[in-house]
């Protein structure tokens, strides 16, 4: 899914930035690296001189695609106490997640699914929530990267595939001067490492610059126009920490319900989304046209289907048509539709529709409540809720096989057929 693709690029650009000094080791200082390299590896040689350290991170993705402009931000709090000790605890945004660790207890917590897990702390939880690009690590974000922001083994897989670099013009960043490398990799991406000129060679800044136009990218959905540029920037560092307890403690919000395993069930196999064979969320929301919509509306009456998406989405532009045409295909047998546009505004919402001359029924959701109520911790999300309110079937991503397993779905659940209880005792075996 797409957010998959943007955290897999976070993964890259956190790895690339994480640094400090610490007085008692040689000089790592900006100014004396003779090359990219080099300064790559002093990076990774001062992250892992220090035993104690905090910044603030934050996150700014700005994507262009078929001239709509999108912004993705995110600011997390960050503590490190090595061997075993963090906070990695999402502040403020919609994507991503938080990990805790006291060195005995891991704790997980996945806003967007508002659901959290405590279990034992063991050296096999770091591959599985962050190798690769599974749902976990989607859900979790930079929640997962405890070992890397430890520094372990980031030189190599740092430099992997990248084919040129150079220093560039120095850049002031909030009044400091900064040496600049850039770097571009095999499949065209392009970053950039601002470090901090001084004994405290600090990161400041890293920038990237995906290439949609390589190969790579072409199996994923993505507009063909579409560009992006990632900024992280790292501030309020403290490099020689005492901390306490209750640093590395989570206390979960009122809302969050404590799961078994909610890692593992990330990390694993793919599961059946929570909100199957449950009450759909009561919810009141307002369309494009400013008239109220509540769910409870269509109770006893009609099939309703929600379908979560946004216009800087490949495949929820992609589904968006096929979903809105089996609905119009099942209107006259109460299956009624809504597009649940997340985070978007009415004017650019309506520029798209007209762009692509589409006319589907939209609800807002610009500050994510419903994305949140159906636990949509990526997009695009299909939800088809039954006559009673019962959720049925949750879709989450898109496949070329859409329109044919919703026609048969709606048509099975026209029937009576209940295929919640039907998928959750088949995950059971």
């Amino acid at each position: 899914m797409f957010l998959r693709t943007w955290w897999s690029i976070l993964l890259v650009g956190l790895c690339l930035t994480l640094t400090s000094c610490n007085a008692k080791q040689k000089s790592l200082d900006a100014s004396s690296a003779t090359s990219p390299e080099e300064l790559v590896a002093n990076v990774q040689a001062s992250l892992q001189g220090m035993k104690a350290y905090s910044f603030r991170l934050d996150s700014a993705l700005e994507i262009m695609a078929q001239g709509n402009e999108q912004n993705a931000d995110s600011v997390y709090d960050v503590k490190i106490e090595k061997p075993d000790r963090w906070s990695i605890a999402l502040e403020s945004g919609i994507m991503g997640g938080s990990t805790f660790s006291d060195g005995s207890e891991l704790t997980t917590y996945a806003p967007m699914l508002q659901k959290y897990s405590i279990e034992p702390l063991t050296a096999e939880w770091v591959p599985e929530g962050i190798s690769g690009t599974g749902q976990g690590f989607m859900t979790l974000g930079a929640g997962g990267l405890a070992k890397v922001f430890m520094g372990e083994g980031l030189k190599n897989w740092m430099l992997e595939g990248v084919k040129n670099s150079e220093f560039v013009e120095n850049q002031v960043i909030d009044g400091t001067t900064c040496r600049v490398a850039k770097f571009e990799q095999e499949n065209g991406t392009q970053w950039e490492l601002a470090v901090e000129i001084g004994p405290s060679p600090l990161v400041r800044r890293f920038t990237m610059h995906p290439d949609f136009s390589d190969p790579s990218y072409q199996n994923m959905g993505l507009p063909k126009d579409m560009k992006a540029t990632l900024t992280l920037d790292f501030t309020d560092w403290k490099t020689d920490v005492k901390f306490g307890n209750d640093d590395f403690a989570f206390t979960p919000p009122p809302e969050a319900e404590q799961v078994d395993s909610l890692f593992s069930q990330l990390g694993g196999r793919p599961q059946v989304h929570p909100l199957v064979g449950e009450q759909a969320p009561a919810f009141s929301a307002t369309d494009l046209n400013g008239e109220k919509v509540q769910l409870d509306q269509f109770a006893g009456e009609d099939v309703v289907i929600l379908d979560f998406w946004a216009t800087w989405c490949g495949p929820c532009v992609d589904a968006l048509p096929i979903i809105s045409k089996v609905a119009r295909d099942f209107k006259e047998k109460h299956v009624t539709f809504y597009a649940v546009n997340v985070g978007e505004s009415p004017e650019r919402i309506q520029e798209f529709l007209t762009s692509e001359n589409l006319d589907v029924p939209v609800l807002l959701d610009q500050e994510t409540t419903l994305a949140s109520l159906y636990q949509a911790s990526g997009i695009p999300q299909t939800v088809i809720i039954d006559k009673e309110g019962r959720v049925q079937v949750v879709h989450v991503g898109f496949g070329g096989n859409m329109e044919e397993q919703l026609t048969q779905e709606l048509e099975e659940i026209l029937a009576g057929k209940d295929l919640a209880t039907a998928t959750l005792e088949e995950q059971e075996l």
